[in-house]
C-alpha cells in the first residue's frame, strides 16, 4: 500500500515538474520598452488568384499585429519595390516581439497570400 502511494506521489511530482518546464520554455516573454525608437522591416508579398499586393500586405499586418501588442504602424505601409513593402512599427520591437512577428508574417495562413521578411527589423530613432 505504501509503495503504491509513493509511486503515485512520485508520478505526480514528475508530471508537475514537466509541466512547469514546458511552461517556462513556451511562455510569452515581454520586451523592454524602446520609447523614441521605431523598428522597420521589408516584407516581400506573393499572391495568387489576382490579389492586389498592397491589400495582401495590409492583410498580413492585420493578421499579425497582435503578436506585438501596443505597437502601431508609425507610417502607412509603403511599397518599396515590386511586391516589397516597408513596415515601420513604434515603439521599436525587442527580441521576443521580433521572433513572434516574423514567425507570424512568414507563417500566416491567408489563402493565396504569403509573406517573407527580407530585411530587418532594425531599430532606429523615431
Amino acid at each position: 500500500m505504501a509503495v503504491r502511494f509513493l509511486r503515485v506521489v512520485l508520478a505526480a511530482g514528475l508530471l508537475g515538474a514537466g509541466l512547469y518546464g514546458l511552461a517556462e520554455v513556451t511562455q510569452n516573454r515581454p520586451d523592454p520598452s524602446y520609447a523614441g525608437q521605431v523598428s522597420e522591416l521589408t516584407l516581400r508579398v506573393r499572391t495568387k488568384e489576382g490579389y492586389a499586393h498592397d491589400v495582401a500586405a495590409q492583410g498580413l499586418w492585420a493578421q499579425c499585429r497582435h503578436t506585438v501588442r501596443s505597437r502601431t504602424l508609425a507610417s502607412p505601409i509603403t511599397q518599396v519595390g515590386a511586391g516589397r513593402f516597408q513596415l515601420v512599427v513604434q515603439p521599436a520591437i525587442g527580441t521576443h516581439g521580433t521572433r513572434r512577428l516574423l514567425g507570424c508574417l512568414e507563417d500566416a495562413t491567408t489563402p493565396g497570400v504569403s509573406g517573407q521578411v527580407v530585411d530587418g527589423p532594425r531599430r532606429r530613432p523615431a
